[in-house]
């Protein structure tokens, strides 16, 4: 439900920038990065901790390296399920082209505008998202030939995927092996104010 309101948080907002591109995925994306730092970060050293990530972040990034090279679209695997089910719902809206790439589209939710050659509707969502919204698809469904990937954002191909896994981290040994360098200080743990003796003093709000 969170991430819903995010997108249409931004939806609302006139000010957002045209170029930004964001869906309800990542978020679900950001939310299991943070469960999986919560676990490691329990009750351990500073050191520890960022060895702990660093070989998680490896075997992640080997994982869906492994994974993409098993796709065979153009669009990674939840972009394609998205526009499948765009497909689903063409019949809900009427098309009336202008042009090549202008229409006119009615709706349940009312009449929008559509070019598709900018990769904009009048409901902003195109625009934000950076896959076709449900009007942008009833037109290109409306068209003969037409091929999604010429109108989804670059950064949901299999091609931008992989490139932003292809950075592969190195392995390194175990801690017992790594090479200790001798700073010539000591690095003292924090000082921790001891408490008063006696019962606490009770600090009163005079009238």
């Amino acid at each position: 439900m969170r991430n819903h309101f995010i997108v249409n948080q931004c939806l609302r907002d006139q000010s957002m920038k045209r170029q930004s591109k964001m869906h309800q995925f990542m978020g679900k994306l950001c939310m299991k990065n943070q469960c999986m730092i919560q676990q490691i970060l329990r009750a351990k050293p500073i050191i520890f901790c960022i060895d702990a990530i660093r070989m998680k972040l490896m075997v992640k990034m080997n994982h869906r390296r492994q994974v993409a090279e098993r796709w065979k679209g153009a669009l990674v695997l939840e972009v394609q399920k998205i526009v499948t089910e765009l497909s689903k719902n063409k019949g809900m809206y009427d098309v009336h082209r202008s042009s090549a790439d202008m229409a006119e589209v009615d709706g349940p939710k009312g009449r929008f505008d559509v070019i598709l050659s900018e990769r904009s509707c009048s409901c902003r969502k195109w625009q934000v998202i950076g896959i076709p919204c449900h009007h942008a698809a009833a037109v290109i469904c409306h068209m003969r030939g037409s091929n999604w990937e010429d109108y989804v954002d670059d950064h949901f191909t299999v091609t931008r995927y992989k490139k932003a896994y292809a950075m592969e981290i190195t392995p390194l040994p175990d801690k017992t092996m790594w090479d200790i360098e001798d700073l010539n200080y000591v690095i003292k743990p924090p000082r921790q104010a001891r408490p008063s003796p006696g019962r606490p003093r009770k600090k009163r709000i005079r009238p």
